[in-house]
């Protein structure tokens, strides 16, 4: 049986997520202004910049968290495996290199292709037969 408080954490919850997201928003700007990037400013491009500077703090928590539920899943994998949106790679070492020939990421937002070639390299999945590659 739920509890009031139950309802209230599951309702508040996603809200305190997405304040400590927009507290990035400030520092995203600094950034593109230190990097004199701001000249190319567009929406698409700030939102990717916002998004990448979130993820690169947020993204090792929400993977330390997440993984007891996402372990499992990603465990089923097998053969070859068309991964969307994979960020900045937090999920690639849990791969089985075993079961899996070949991994795809489909990765439209540049800002996190650093991030995700650096994991790819930390869990060796440089190896022709298993492949991790960003796509725009």
């Amino acid at each position: 049986m739920w509890t009031i408080f139950d309802v209230l954490y599951h309702l508040i919850e996603p809200l305190c997520f997405l304040l400590i997201s927009a507290s990035f928003i400030p520092r995203t700007i600094l950034n593109l202004i230190l990097n004199t990037q701001f000249s190319t400013f567009s929406p698409s491009s700030f939102k990717d910049a916002w998004f990448a500077t979130f993820w690169k703090t947020t993204g090792p928590q929400v993977r330390e968290n997440a993984t007891p539920n996402v372990k499992p899943l990603v465990s089923l994998a097998h053969g070859v495996v068309l991964d969307i949106g994979p960020g900045s790679g937090e999920w690639v070492s849990l791969f089985d290199k075993k079961k899996v020939d070949k991994i795809y990421g489909v990765e439209p937002n540049r800002d996190h292709h650093e991030g995700l070639r650096r994991r790819i390299k930390e869990a060796g999945c440089e190896q022709n037969r298993f492949l991790y590659r960003a796509f725009r």
